[in-house]
């Protein structure tokens, strides 16, 4: 069981795409707070940002999980 055999199909991209998704949001993601401030948001406006961005990954991650 290689590399090759975890990469392949729907598991490969899922796999790819994930890991793509973690370095982006983990480059991103630490800075969105202090942006939104420097935009003129208050913090529990701030706050329901984050909590919507949440949101919205759950809903497409419990469709994926099918």
């Amino acid at each position: 069981m290689g590399l090759s055999f975890w990469l392949r199909g729907n598991v490969g991209t899922m796999i790819i795409s994930w890991f793509l998704f973690a370095i982006s949001g983990s480059l991103t993601m630490p800075y969105l707070s202090q942006y939104l401030h420097m935009l003129g948001a208050s913090d529990i406006e701030i706050g329901i940002v984050r909590s919507i961005g949440s949101l919205a990954v759950l809903l497409t991650i419990l469709p994926a999980g099918f």
